[in-house]
């Protein structure tokens, strides 16, 4: 079976994705207020309130789709990534990670 690594590290302050990015274990959707990074982006037909953890609300009306940059030629696609206008960090979710197929591995180096 073909096992293609793809290394968070690299990217994570990759100026492609205009930041950190966060790998979170308690948000259900991937999330960013960076628009310029979106390949696809459209509205939805409702909006969703989200909250963060210090109790800030704020509203996201767009999905989309982006793409991490590793090295040269290795892009990660990401899809169904709420546009989040006004957030402060960008959130990667581990669940929509794993039901895309991938898993994420934590591993002490």
């Amino acid at each position: 079976m073909f096992k293609k690594e793809f290394l968070l590290f690299d990217f994570l302050s990759s100026s492609m994705t205009n930041g950190t990015w966060y790998i979170d274990s308690g948000t259900s959707c991937h999330m960013t207020e960076v628009r310029e990074i979106f390949i696809i982006l459209a509205e939805m037909n409702m909006h969703l309130d989200i909250e963060i953890g210090d109790n800030s609300m704020y509203g996201a009306t767009r999905l989309g789709t982006i793409y991490l940059k590793r090295g040269l030629d290795d892009l990660l696609e990401v899809k169904d990534v709420l546009y989040v206008p006004g957030m402060k960090k960008n959130l990667l979710s581990i669940s929509k990670v794993e039901d895309n197929g991938l898993a994420i591995t934590f591993i002490r180096g």
